[in-house]
């Protein structure tokens, strides 16, 4: 029988000790690993871990409305009319079957994989918000179409959104239609044969964050837009921006104005052609007066191709504001855009970066604008602030000059302002009262006419939002949702060279650089221990 020698049984017991060691740092990293599996399950669970790698971030919820949609403390419901598994699919057959055909229905596909993705997103954020896709020919739908029978007007089609919250006990129910969601625009070479669109966009993020604010806010602020003098109404887009915003919006059409409810915060005057008579700019007056304790406001949109006004321009002096006839001409190469000098941009003053109004946005690209200045007015109650300036080699030409007149250096060159606020403020009973009186150079902070503005249309709805608030007195301006349209340009399931390369440095040469590096340190430790 052999036995081992003294210095095998010391071999041995290294060797246990090495290999005890080894298998207990084995065991400590396979339990690492399963922690962290569990632990990163948890967490997603919790908070949305998903990083987006598709071009301009079409997958990710703004920071904007991520600070929105943590900040709910109301139980939210959010029923999706729709099959989840086959929203796509059921869309597209509900617009054939109302003989709507869509051209590119791929694309269309894409957008519904996109739209579920950004709605899953809303319950992942908080907690409070429920997300539940219903299809509208499924039985279980007959007590949703009960419960919210007054909501449903002509009735819900597949892919509308309905969002349910209770306000102080109040229940709060807003609807976003499947065309509140998707931008159509007309086949132009495809309807000589009927009705056909491209989809062209996606407002889910917008349009759903919109309506959950809608639901949820406490304070509700009403505004009529005064119709009845303007030959073409351009009152649509203004009113579906404050809808979009928590506001109650109205409309006054009459001819003749002889009253404003003083249940209105705020009231809008938007390209007038025909000129207001003494009584109409009396009953202004009042509202704005408030019987003495102000708390309302005026928003004048002007239009070039307006006729110019004599009886609302001098009314509109006593503000301080001064409206003079023409149509503005940058001369400025750096302020204009080549080919079009009457559609200029318009900077934020110097001296008022940080007003509410400013900080929506720092620049606008507006056509069609009125020559827009201060009056000589001078009040201890009145402030005026220019919002937005031009470059100061501007002239006001006559209405109609071509983008080519020549006709600029006979006029005197100056400063005009895309935007200008007048606010009177006086103590009331020791309580501090402000009014106040808005002016914009042109309908285009709002409905852009040419292509260049369509393109900074965001910036002026943010300016006029950001406007209609401080009129109207509201005080939670925390919520600023203009459209923030994905356009199909954008929309790219394929990651960026950006994201690629971050992939690349981490699978390919950081992750197996430490490998490599623990392995050198495990075997050198284990030369050392023999």
């Amino acid at each position: 029988m052999k036995f081992f020698s003294k210095s095998d049984k010391i071999k041995n017991q290294a060797f246990l000790k090495r290999g005890t060691f080894s298998l207990a740092i084995t065991a400590i990293v396979l339990a690492g690993l399963i922690l962290l599996n569990v632990l990163v399950r948890v967490i997603d669970d919790r908070f949305p871990l998903e990083y987006d790698m598709t071009a301009d971030k079409v997958n990710t919820i703004s920071d904007e409305n991520i600070d929105f949609i943590e900040g709910i403390d109301t139980e939210v419901e959010v029923i999706v009319c729709a099959d989840r598994d086959n929203y796509a699919t059921g869309l597209i057959q509900t617009l054939s079957n109302a003989k709507i055909g869509i051209t590119n229905s791929e694309a269309l596909a894409e957008y519904c994989e996109q739209t579920k993705k950004l709605i899953d997103k809303y319950a992942d954020y908080n907690d409070k918000i429920t997300v539940t896709y219903v299809n509208p020919e499924a039985t279980e739908f007959y007590a949703i179409a009960t419960e919210y029978a007054d909501y449903i007007g002509e009735g819900f089609i597949y892919g509308d959104i309905i969002v349910n919250a209770k306000v102080n006990d109040v229940e709060r129910v807003k609807t976003v239609s499947f065309a509140q969601i998707y931008q159509f625009q007309t086949n132009e070479e495809l309807s000589y044969y009927g009705s056909y669109y491209d989809v062209t966009g996606n407002n889910i993020e917008s349009a759903l964050t919109s309506a959950i604010a809608n639901a949820t806010i406490s304070e509700v602020k009403k505004v009529a837009v005064i119709t009845g003098h303007s030959a073409v109404d351009y009152s649509e887009k203004y009113m579906s921006l404050l809808h979009k915003n928590g506001f109650e919006v109205e409309v006054i059409d009459s001819k003749l104005l002889t009253s404003i409810s003083n249940d209105y915060d705020a009231v809008a005057i938007i390209a007038p052609t025909t000129d207001f008579v003494e009584a109409e700019l009396d009953v202004l007056a009042a509202f704005l007066n408030n019987d003495g304790v102000l708390g309302k406001g005026l928003l004048y949109f002007g239009d070039a191709a307006s006729p110019y006004l004599p009886h609302l321009s001098d009314f509109l002096s006593q503000w301080g504001i001064k409206i003079s006839e023409g149509v503005l001409f940058e001369t400025d190469t750096d302020y204009f855009y080549p080919g079009n000098p009457t559609t200029l941009q318009f900077t934020a003053a110097e001296t008022e970066k940080e007003h509410e109004v400013i900080k929506a946005s720092k620049n606008c690209v507006t056509g069609s604008n009125i020559p827009l200045t201060k009056s000589d007015v001078t009040l201890d109650v009145l402030t005026v602030t220019p919002m937005f300036e031009s470059s100061g080699a501007t002239v006001a030409a006559p209405v109609g000059v071509s983008s080519d007149w020549d006709g600029a250096s006979n006029y005197t060159k100056s400063t005009y302002y895309g935007a200008i606020e007048a606010k009177q403020s006086m103590y009331v009973n020791n309580k501090l009262c402000e009014g106040y009186v808005y002016a914009f150079s042109s309908i285009d902070f709002i409905y852009p006419q040419t292509a260049i503005a369509s393109q900074y249309s965001a910036s002026g709805e943010a300016i006029v939002l950001a406007a209609s608030q401080e009129a109207a007195g509201m005080e939670d301006k925390s919520i600023s949702f203009v459209s923030k349209t994905i356009t199909q340009d954008t929309f790219d399931e394929t990651p960026t060279e950006s994201s690629v390369n971050v992939i690349k440095w981490i699978f390919v040469i950081i992750l197996p650089i430490c490998l490599i590096v623990f392995s050198i340190f495990v075997y050198i430790r284990r030369r050392n221990a023999e």
